[in-house]
């Protein structure tokens, strides 16, 4: 199930529930979509050559891994965000 809401002019979808934010009913097509639950696989890098990677954060969890890294599809025009 996903939920739909506006946000400062913008229409998210959501893969689950926001608190803070009131649902909207009959979103005609989102500005944003934000998966909580994991990797949609339309996203994942391995899956799709038109992703590049344009961003890693300097700063470092405590695994050593960077706690963001950002891609770029440049087809379709939307970046891909991995927080940790």
């Amino acid at each position: 199930m996903n939920w739909s809401y506006y946000i400062y002019g913008l229409g998210l979808v959501a893969d689950q529930p926001i608190p803070g934010l009131r649902p909207v009913n009959g979103l005609p097509a989102p500005d944003l979509e934000i998966s909580l639950k994991g990797e949609p696989s339309r996203l994942d890098p391995g899956m799709e050559p038109s992703l590049t990677l344009w961003h890693v954060s300097a700063n470092l969890d405590a695994r050593g891994e960077p706690v963001l890294r950002v891609w770029l599809d440049e087809e379709d025009a939307y970046f891909r965000q991995r927080w940790r």
